[in-house]
């Protein structure tokens, strides 16, 4: 005889992309409703190359990790590693950051990390100062936006008429670069 047996769980869904999922709705490739239920708490975070800082902080870490792995001591980082893995863009964002850094860990005989034990191109592509065409439009437009919205003390519609849209238009491209109402004051 087959039994049911019904248990009630309590589910947290973290779900990543990189695509502009309200534009995938509107062209009907993305489900409304699903991106209403994934969307309750959205944390944006920004690819490798906007956040230079932060790549030692992550190669340590992953130095560590990997020499706890394959239990040996602890690696020492040269200065120019540490300025050659700056210098990249990782378009691998921090995947191939972690891949970089257990590759050379792997590599190092002598306990130091040098440039030469990582993976770069000689000549990279890009540098994390260089942001592609859309990156630097949403900026471009991001700083004038929140420079207009300090002008007019945070008043939307004034900031609208300023800039020659509507209130509509402006609040949309707000909400499209996620700058919230922290920026703003309701009008």
């Amino acid at each position: 005889m087959l039994k049911f047996l019904c248990i009630k769980v309590d589910v947290r869904i973290i779900a990543a992309t990189h695509r502009d999922l309200p534009t995938l709705i509107a062209e009907g490739r993305f489900r409304e409703d699903l991106y209403y239920r994934l969307a309750q708490f959205p944390i944006e975070l920004p690819p490798l190359r906007q956040r230079v800082g932060d790549i030692e902080i992550l190669a340590r870490h992953f130095s560590d990790k990997a020499c706890q792995h394959s239990q040996r001591d602890p690696v020492q980082w040269s200065r120019a590693a540490v300025t050659a893995l700056s210098g990249y863009a990782f378009p691998g964002n921090v995947r191939q950051l972690k891949g970089f850094v257990e590759r050379a860990v792997l590599l190092c005989e002598d306990g130091e990390l040098k440039p030469e034990h990582f993976p770069i191109p000689a000549n990279p592509i890009s540098n994390p100062t260089c942001l592609s065409l859309r990156e630097r439009i949403e900026q471009f437009e991001r700083d004038v936006l929140l420079e207009c919205l300090r002008d007019c003390n945070g008043n939307r519609s004034r900031a609208a008429r300023t800039l020659g849209v509507s209130r509509r238009t402006l609040l949309y491209r707000l909400a499209h670069l996620k700058i919230g109402a922290a920026h703003g004051r309701p009008d």
